[in-house]
């Protein structure tokens, strides 16, 4: 009977960790711990050298000083929900240098989100 106290604790436990990971810890990837090709396509798309690294990504999103700039993140030919981000490819990811041009459109509008984010409203701060 004891025994299974302490399994019932380590299942809550594990339970409790997975949530934390699952949807409070930040999976946000520095550009400037990323190979230098990020960086490259950062400057040719014009983001200014300083700017560089306040810019991150996760998984399927781009951030400007840890604000989404509502700009998909993935490889080039990777599906991109566009009702739900802007896809430099349409459809797609689109090409890593287009990714970086439309973070560089993202952060310098206000607020450092794309103009064509579909999920801004008229009138959303």
């Amino acid at each position: 009977m004891e025994s299974h106290k302490f399994l019932y604790t380590g299942a809550i436990l594990l339970f409790m960790l997975y949530v934390w990971y699952a949807f409070v810890y930040e999976r946000k990837i520095n550009i400037c711990d990323q190979p230098s090709r990020w960086r490259a396509n950062l400057l040719g798309a014009n983001v200014r050298k300083r700017n560089v690294c306040d810019i991150s990504h996760d998984d399927d999103m781009w951030y400007y000083k840890g604000k989404s700039t509502c700009v998909g993140y993935g490889k080039p030919r990777e599906k991109c929900n566009w009702r739900e981000r802007v896809c430099a490819g349409g459809h797609t990811m689109g090409s890593y240098m287009s990714q970086a041009r439309e973070v560089a459109k993202a952060i310098t509008s206000k607020g450092g989100m794309h103009r064509e984010c579909p999920l801004v409203y008229v009138g959303a701060d």
